[in-house]
């Protein structure tokens, strides 16, 4: 049976929460799957581009995402950037820094906390949780957000607030539309880790089994379909 994530939205007009698949970007999209557009250069050598690759399709594609429901202007001021914004609710507030000091701040981003407001609610089944992190493989965006993990099984996270930073100097329009969180459910379960000297030799063998073919073998054998309605 499938499981469910619900959400509430405390404005009518407000986008709805979606399955991030809706949002793949278009550099995407545009990526051909072979380097030069050919797959093999020479003997040995397959020329595979990122978008041959599964596992970061999985990672654009998993979960849900919160969209800004405004487009938002930035400005630089004085080296701080100043945000307006189309239309409310208010998207942005700010954040005082007193309690941040030992936060480390993302490189290239100005050092002021930010945040997306958010206003949802979000809740999902008996014993699952959400990651609720910065798009991932986004850094096209102007702006990261941190990462946190939120217990779901009540009606929580909003109305809340989402920290990230702004890209340092940067001015233009994010629009609206624009993926600003991704929300990932994951079941709750206990987990301990211990070595397997044998997965070395199990390693080796599927390796030499998806070096046999040019490209497919991870997807047909191995991958598994993932659906977030």
């Amino acid at each position: 049976m499938r499981k469910k994530i619900e959400f509430g939205k405390f404005e009518d007009w407000l986008p709805n929460i979606v399955g991030i698949k809706s949002k793949i970007p278009q550099w995407y999209k545009d990526q051909d799957m072979w380097n030069n557009k050919q797959p093999l250069q020479k003997s040995y050598q397959v020329s595979k581009s990122f978008k041959a690759c599964m596992p970061f399709l999985d990672a654009l594609t998993t979960g849900y995402t919160i969209q800004l429901w405004t487009d938002v202007r930035v400005r630089q001021e004085n080296g701080q950037p100043i945000f307006t914004w189309a239309s409310g609710p208010d998207p942005i507030d700010f954040r005082s820094n007193d309690g941040n000091q030992n936060l480390p701040i993302p490189a290239g981003f100005n050092s002021r906390q930010f945040v997306w407001k958010f206003p949802y609610t979000i809740k999902v089944p008996k014993g699952y949780s959400c990651l609720v992190t910065h798009p991932m493989n986004r850094h096209d965006l102007p702006f990261i957000g941190l990462t946190a993990i939120s217990d779901n099984e009540v009606a929580t996270l909003g109305p809340g607030n989402y920290p990230f930073f702004i890209k340092e100097g940067f001015e233009g329009i994010i629009p609206e539309g624009t993926p600003i969180m991704q929300v990932i459910p994951f079941k709750r379960e206990n987990w301990k880790v211990e070595e397997n000297k044998e997965l070395l030799k199990e390693s080796v063998n599927l390796q030499r089994k998806m070096n046999a073919v040019i490209s497919g073998y991870y997807k047909k054998n191995i991958w598994k379909k993932k659906e977030y309605l």
